[in-house]
């Protein structure tokens, strides 16, 4: 229980801070970003990255208090998006999950199809 209430109190926290950061960090010149060891409301920057691939920076920070990972892309893009994931490790190594996913995913008398997860990709944002 504890853990789901620091849990909850991280990701409030990560989104409260999410838009300063975002307005903090100017996205017209890789020179402006924060350089390693500088901190961005809370957040230490860990690392910066160029990802020539797509024509952007990345900037990896983690948040002092509750060690939360956050990265930042800098592009020209004006598209707003963001993506919060965390771990959630097995509790064995027999590949339960992974098994029960496929046999959910993998068609039905309602949903025949056998590329269900392929078909719902093209339907929403995931």
């Amino acid at each position: 229980m504890k853990r789901l209430i620091s849990l909850s109190i991280a990701v409030i926290l990560l989104l409260a801070s999410l838009s300063a950061i975002a307005d903090a960090l100017p996205v017209d010149s890789a020179s402006t970003l924060p350089t390693v060891g500088d901190v961005v409301e809370g957040f230490q920057v860990q690392a910066v990255r160029d990802v020539p691939l797509v024509g952007a920076t990345a900037v990896l920070f983690e948040h002092q208090k509750t060690g939360a990972g956050l990265m930042y892309i800098a592009n020209d893009d004006n598209n707003r998006i963001f993506d919060l994931t965390f771990l959630t490790r097995p509790t064995d190594n027999t590949g339960l999950p992974h098994v029960f996913e496929h046999s959910t995913l993998d068609g039905s008398e309602k949903y025949p199809s056998k590329t269900l997860f392929f078909n719902l990709s093209y339907q929403t944002y995931n």
